[in-house]
């Protein structure tokens, strides 16, 4: 939080007393920055919000009058870089009656790198691996495992994808459903995941059900701070499923929009 200063003068003043030093997102992404700003002169007047990118170019603006003493929260909306890297940009604040700037604060832009392709399954199977009985349900647009089995089983998907420089991996995201019928003929069923080089298990997680009546699903969400150097890797997701000895049950596990974020470093 910014320090505010009032002054005493008959002018109005303007600082930008609250806002965020740091943004993430992913290419060309539409984000939105939110400020709080306060007259801290002796009276109204009327400012001007500039958001300026690390080209020194005029992304977006907003007016405000304020009274002084009075603070308002101004949103501003702008697109982000389309190449991941971090980037310098500036909030300026622009008094409206003294023709001049009051204040200026910097914000460093992290554009990220998404690593998995066709995490939406939009394109069928295309850059996936998958294990039987996994497949792409070109209705729901996801990949599912849906089958009937009286046999424990372990299959999964899988992507491989390349890391050209060093980079932090900052959020693995991914929607997943799974459900077993009846309940009593499972011990357990559990979505493994991991991040694999080679035969090496980089970072791992899983997700279990509950073996209730009630179906398992929601966003599954993992920050991660994990620097990989250039080379090649796996993500990695399996279904793991134990069945009850003599048991058959019918077993449906479905995962969509996969996401791997990574920052430079």
């Amino acid at each position: 939080m910014t320090v505010v200063a009032y002054s005493e003068t008959g002018q109005p003043s303007f600082q930008i007393a609250e806002y965020n030093p740091q943004v993430y997102g992913t290419s060309s992404e539409i984000t939105t920055l939110s400020f709080t700003l306060v007259n801290t002169g002796g009276a109204p007047g009327h400012a001007e919000l500039q958001l300026y990118n690390h080209n020194n170019q005029l992304l977006t603006w907003q007016q405000v009058a304020l009274q002084p003493g009075e603070t308002i929260t101004v949103p501003l909306q702008a697109k982000l870089p389309p190449s991941p890297g971090t980037y310098t940009w500036a909030a300026k604040v622009y008094n409206l009656d003294t023709g001049s700037y009051d204040d200026e604060k910097t914000i460093t832009v992290t554009v990220l790198s998404e690593l998995i392709r066709n995490g939406d399954f939009s394109q069928g199977s295309a850059y996936w691996n998958l294990e039987n009985p996994w497949y792409v349900d070109t209705s729901l647009q996801l990949a599912r495992a849906h089958t009937r089995t009286n046999e424990d089983f372990s299959a999964s998907i899988s992507q491989t994808f390349e890391v050209p420089g060093t980079v932090t991996l900052t959020q693995l995201q991914l929607y997943y459903y799974m459900y077993a019928s009846p309940p009593g003929q499972v011990e357990a069923l559990q979505l493994s995941i991991t991040i694999e080089r080679d035969t090496t298990t980089l970072w791992s997680d899983s997700i279990s059900w509950d073996q209730s009546t009630n179906l398992a699903s929601g966003t599954y969400t993992a920050p991660l701070s994990l620097q990989l150097t250039p080379g090649t890797y796996r993500l990695r997701i399996a279904a793991i499923v134990d069945v009850k000895r003599g048991g058959l049950s019918e077993l449906d596990v479905r995962v969509d929009n996969v996401s791997l974020l990574a920052a430079p470093p």
